[in-house]
């Protein structure tokens, strides 16, 4: 009789934990996705005149700050797989730390390890912004969202690539939007980034440079690429299947979400 309270008391901590953490206040998420959805050039992006957006202090320090706490729990505590390692992926990317919180046709992380609240947040705004994409005929549906942490190690790189390759094999769906959310250092060194001492720049190529604000190019290849800076709370979504782009090697850890919003493919 002893043993089966305590498992009852077990289980019903447990759902205490889950229904707490699963609570995020109505205007809270209104005052996260509010930075993104009111920006001009987001509403550019969403409408399709423009086919990359970056803004910057999408979101406060503080909600930063819990997110990274929340990818950097995860990993400690053994959650997802470090690329490099295999033939398949050494040489394109390397030293990147993969943790994924959603893909299509699976339920988010559940997790109970971390910061939970931060989780949902990031969850609740990712929702609101696919809503927001959701324009000009373009169907995202929420099945075939894909969200993860990426934590880079020291000497970390992804070479250039396109996230969307025309080989379709036997997928059900495509990317059609990237989203990438930097955090900054998960070593706790709030030092502001510099791109050129500690690299780890995202480098946008081509036509898609152009109309960056913000950038930083190399006089030498002005025009050919622009690299953005990877700032705590800066956000940047682009079209998959047109957007070359590269993260340089960096020089200090630095811990983003990278994520896909995509749609069916019609055979």
């Amino acid at each position: 009789m002893h043993l089966r309270q305590t498992l009852l008391i077990a289980l019903y901590a447990v759902f205490l934990i889950k229904v707490c953490s699963a609570y995020v206040p109505i205007g809270a998420r209104k005052q996260l996705a509010r930075a993104i959805t009111d920006d001009v050039t987001f509403q550019a992006f969403c409408s399709g005149h423009v086919p990359f957006v970056c803004v910057e202090n999408a979101l406060s320090f503080d909600t930063i700050a819990g997110i990274r706490q929340d990818a950097s729990c995860l990993q400690s505590a053994g959650l997802g797989a470090t690329s490099g390692v295999t033939s398949k992926t050494a040489g394109i990317r390397q030293g990147v730390h993969q943790i994924w919180l959603q893909s299509p046709g699976a339920p988010p992380l559940q997790a109970l390890v971390g910061n939970l609240d931060s989780r949902k947040e990031l969850l609740s705004l990712t929702e609101t912004i696919r809503l927001q994409l959701c324009m000009k005929d373009r169907v995202l549906p929420p099945e075939y969202v894909e969200l993860s942490y990426l934590l880079y190690e020291k000497g970390a790189f992804y070479k250039r690539h396109v996230d969307t390759t025309v080989k379709r094999d036997e997928r059900t769906s495509e990317r059609c939007v990237s989203l990438i959310l930097y955090l900054g250092d998960p070593s706790l060194d709030e030092r502001p980034w510099d791109h050129v001492r500690d690299g780890g720049a995202l480098r946008i190529y081509g036509n898609s440079a152009f109309s960056i604000e913000g950038r930083f190019e190399d006089e030498h290849d002005a025009g050919q690429f622009a690299d953005i800076c990877p700032m705590p709370g800066t956000l940047v979504l682009f079209d998959s299947a047109v957007v070359d782009h590269a993260v340089l090697t960096t020089h200090r850890c630095r811990s983003a979400i990278v994520g896909w919003f995509g749609t069916e493919i019609v055979a």
